[in-house]
């Protein structure tokens, strides 16, 4: 069989494609341009993108050069506009407050909203430029390594999976472990603690069941079942989907409207079934 079946498309893909190409590199001389055009203070803010060795250490980079930037700014004298307030024009691009009563903008909140453009101020496109060639340099820098690091951590994962207990949160998903599918993790239960959570469990009328290395706590009603996720310390998580169950789902969320998710805090103590109810009947309804 040959390799390009079709060769004609071929011939009209590739022309394209070099010009993307050369658009792109026409784009990335742009931006090096626009930042050999600042002072040379605000251009070691600017290009500093380059020192960071971790993608960890990319996260924080806009907010902390916009903060660099805001220190470079002039303020200005009361009558061209700091009446009330220290104001001054953007040090890398000149921009000022929309309004056409004031000039520049606050010192330094104004300022710094401008620079990573958040809110309804326009952003400064200088540091726009700067974190478009920093994305593009973080991407070539880490993404070799990264994508290792995700392979080898979906096989430690695969590993986990076949000898540490699994925990069924909802009817249309893999199960998962005590640390899988949180965001924002906090400490998760150990032995003891998890053994407390399932007494809380067992008391407020849920089925435990333990089905090779699977757990799972649920409740049922009439028309809907209920789901307990008492993995993370604090709170123990409640959904309720509503009969007929979904189907397995290739996501990680099922559709909205057939699910209600409601908690209870581990320090709450007293009527705790009647808490657990209303919270239910509150959810469903």
């Amino acid at each position: 069989m040959p390799k390009n079946r079709f060769p004609e498309l071929a011939v009209i893909v590739d022309p394209y494609e070099k010009e993307i190409n050369a658009l792109s590199n026409k784009l990335r001389e742009a931006r090096y341009t626009i930042l050999s055009l600042m002072p040379k203070t605000a251009q070691e803010a600017l290009k500093s993108y380059l020192s960071c060795e971790s993608r960890q250490e990319t996260y924080g980079w806009r907010n902390k050069t916009a903060e660099t930037i805001v220190s470079l700014a002039h303020i200005l004298p009361p009558e061209e506009g700091s009446y009330f307030s220290d104001r001054a024009c953007c040090p890398l691009c000149g921009g000022e407050s929309s309004s056409p009563y004031e000039r520049g903008f606050t010192v330094p909140e104004g300022l710094r909203r401008h620079l990573i453009g958040w809110g309804n101020t326009r952003p400064c496109e200088v540091l726009e430029a700067a974190f478009e060639l920093a994305k593009e340099y973080w991407h070539e820098k880490f993404h070799a390594e990264e994508q290792i690091e995700d392979i080898q951590k979906e096989e430690r994962r695969r590993q986990r999976k076949g000898s540490e207990v699994l925990y069924r949160i909802a009817p249309d998903r893999e199960p998962e472990l005590i640390d899988e599918g949180f965001i924002f993790s906090g400490t998760f239960r150990n032995e003891s603690e998890l053994a407390w959570a399932e007494q809380r469990l067992a008391y407020l009328g849920f089925h435990i069941a333990c089905e090779d290395n699977v757990k799972s706590y649920t409740s049922e009603m009439e028309n809907w079942l209920i789901y307990a996720d008492p993995r993370v310390n604090g709170k123990i998580e409640f959904t309720a989907y509503k009969k007929p169950l979904p189907k397995k789902a290739r996501g990680p969320r099922i559709r909205r409207g057939l699910s209600r998710s409601f908690y209870l805090m581990d320090s709450w103590k007293n009527d705790l079934r009647r808490k657990y109810e209303s919270r239910l009947m509150e959810a469903i309804r």
